[in-house]
């Protein structure tokens, strides 16, 4: 075969080599990975664990059988990156999301953030943000309320706890109260974790005393754990919000207000309006089987609808 035609076969064999190394539905290169991440943040680890440099993927692959070493970097050039269109040059990313992709997801995603950010009383103007306050009246409407089978656990600095009792753990008083993930400034909401290493780690791995409480008042939750269990109907939309920066952006130290969790805060007033109790969410700061939990129920207090069962104390490890 000669060299012309190898060049115009190339693609078609990158490709097909590609397909049947990785299921992934998204496969990013060097230029556009920091973006998928960045929009897609719960997904970080899974992206970059992934990873597929472009020197194994000739030589441990049939590449290696059909094309020189120099034919196949030379040819490489004329493959463009499936999600941006840029050159592959060092790395792949395959990536296969726990949700349906729709190629405009990210679009809109992206726009909403910066709605979020510049004009944040103006979200609901756009699409996807009505999209999603209908889907969640939906959601209040049909969630039942559920009690947990399982304790959980809420952090204090331990500097901060002196009788270890119900009210050193409760809700923070309007007048201590930050904008944060899923409350505003002045309006606190109780935060929980299903165990106590989560709390530690949701505490920035400050020395802290974890107290572990029953929780026996049902609530209506909203699960962005497990959405497509929990919500089979919505299930598809509401894991790519939780997967997205609109949700599950770490927070930015260097900004007063917070503004990676505009769009939360507004889901959480969605969420309130509709009558639920709760939102269950992923941890961004350590992953597995755990879950942060926010009581975002008007005037909740932990004393309402919990009892302390014990103290757990989590040292600073250096």
């Amino acid at each position: 075969m000669i060299r012309e035609e190898l060049r115009r076969w190339f693609p078609d064999a990158f490709l097909v080599v590609l397909d049947s190394c990785t299921t992934a539905d998204l496969v990013c290169c060097d230029s556009c990975y920091r973006e998928c991440r960045a929009i897609w943040p719960l997904a970080r680890n899974s992206i970059e664990e992934g990873a597929i440099p472009i020197n194994w993927f000739y030589s441990a692959t049939k590449l290696c059988e059909e094309f020189t070493e120099e034919e196949y970097y030379e040819f490489l050039k004329d493959v463009p990156c499936p999600r941006c269109g840029g050159p592959q040059e060092f790395y792949l990313y395959p990536y296969s999301p726990p949700f349906e992709l729709n190629p405009c997801l990210e679009r809109e995603i992206k726009e909403v953030a910066e709605i979020a950010i510049a004009t944040p009383f103006l979200v609901l103007s756009h699409p996807f943000s009505r999209r999603v306050f209908e889907m969640l009246q939906s959601v209040g409407e049909t969630v039942q309320s559920t009690t947990f089978s399982q304790y959980l656990y809420r952090a204090r600095n331990a500097e901060d706890v002196i009788f270890r009792q119900a009210s050193e753990f409760d809700r923070a008083p309007p007048e201590c109260t930050s904008d944060n993930r899923y409350n505003h400034a002045g309006r606190a909401v109780l935060y929980l974790a299903s165990d106590a290493e989560t709390c530690f780690e949701e505490n920035r791995r400050r020395t802290s005393v974890v107290a572990e409480i029953e929780v026996h008042f049902p609530l209506k939750v909203l699960d962005l754990v497990a959405p497509d269990v929990a919500h089979p109907e919505d299930g598809e939309l509401l894991s790519a919000l939780a997967y997205s920066a609109l949700l599950s952006a770490k927070q930015d130290a260097t900004t007063a207000n917070r503004q990676e969790y505009m769009f939360s805060r507004f889901v959480a007033d969605c969420a309130r309006f509709s009558g639920i109790d709760a939102i269950k969410y992923p941890s961004t700061r350590i992953t597995g089987t755990n879950y942060n939990l926010a009581i975002i129920r008007p005037d909740t207090s932990l004393t309402w609808i919990g009892t302390i069962r014990r103290f757990i104390d989590m040292p600073c490890d250096g």
